[in-house]
C-alpha cells in the first residue's frame, strides 16, 4: 500500500530531481486517472485520485506512466518527430497506440525503480506496476 506522502514524494522526485520543466498536480476526484500535457514552456502531469482513499498505489502508477510519456515526448521532439507523438496520443485504439502506451509504461518503470531505490520501498510495487501496465495497455486494442 502506498501512502499519500509517498505519492507527494514521488511528485517532488520527478519535478525536482528528474525533469527541470515539469509541474504535477495531484487532485482529489472520484476515480484515479492521469494526463500528460507536453510543454509550451513546461510539461504538466495531472493525476486525479479517488476521494477518501488510503491506498495511493494506482495514482502513483499513473504518475510514473505519464512521466514515461514525457520521456517519449522529449525523445521524439529531439529527433524532429513530435508530430508522430501527437498522432499516437490522438489515436484512440489499435496496435500502434498499444505499443505507444506500453513504451510509456516501460519508461515510467525505469523512473519508478529509481524512486523506489531512493525511498527504500518494497520491490513488489514494481511487479504490481508491471502487471497494471500490461492490463492498461491492453485496453487500447
Amino acid at each position: 500500500m502506498i501512502s499519500k506522502s509517498t505519492l507527494q514524494k514521488a511528485k517532488s522526485f520527478l519535478c525536482w530531481e528528474v525533469f527541470s520543466r515539469l509541474t504535477v498536480q495531484l487532485i482529489e476526484r472520484q476515480n484515479s486517472i492521469s494526463y500528460f500535457f507536453p510543454p509550451s514552456k513546461q510539461s504538466t502531469i495531472i493525476v486525479l485520485y479517488p476521494k477518501k482513499t488510503s491506498d495511493f498505489t494506482i495514482p502513483l502508477f499513473h504518475l510514473f506512466h505519464e512521466a514515461g510519456h514525457l520521456i517519449q515526448y522529449n525523445e521524439m521532439n529531439n529527433t524532429g518527430k513530435s508530430d508522430a507523438f501527437w498522432k499516437y496520443v490522438n489515436n484512440p485504439t489499435g496496435r500502434k497506440k498499444m505499443e505507444f502506451e506500453q513504451k510509456g509504461w516501460q519508461k515510467g518503470h525505469v523512473l519508478l525503480k529509481k524512486f523506489m531505490e531512493r525511498e527504500n520501498l518494497e520491490s513488489d510495487i514494481l511487479e504490481q506496476y508491471d502487471v497494471y501496465a500490461v492490463k492498461s495497455a491492453e485496453t487500447y486494442k
